[in-house]
């Protein structure tokens, strides 16, 4: 039992974890579909393969939170297009415009 646990995990690229709220026991698998091209011949077709990664708990927790972050900001930010770049040397509007957007996507 530890008060701060402090890990790295690596799936598509390196990631951080400082935690106090998990551990690193066995999470359930993270299952990918992706193509890959197993053949040395240059003009072979790409197989569709399932890749199982195995993960913590602190990675699952991490990862079911994170969709929704990124489609938060997906919607908000393209979909909606209500952050566009104001030219303003006011920092309180672009916070303001930040904020309205966030309560309309969260509405």
């Amino acid at each position: 039992m530890c008060d701060i646990l402090a890990f790295a995990w690596i799936d598509r690229e390196r990631r951080y974890f400082i935690c106090s709220g998990s551990n690193m026991s066995e999470g359930l698998p993270n299952i990918r579909q992706r193509l890959r091209q197993e053949d040395v011949d240059p003009n072979a077709e790409p197989e569709l393969l399932t890749l199982v990664i195995d993960q913590s708990k602190t990675c699952e927790l991490y990862y079911a939170c994170c969709i929704m972050v990124d489609r938060h900001n997906r919607c908000r930010q393209a979909d909606l297009q209500l952050e566009k770049k104001l030219v303003t040397k006011d920092w309180s509007k672009i916070l303001n415009m930040s904020l309205l957007s966030i309560c309309i996507v969260d509405t």
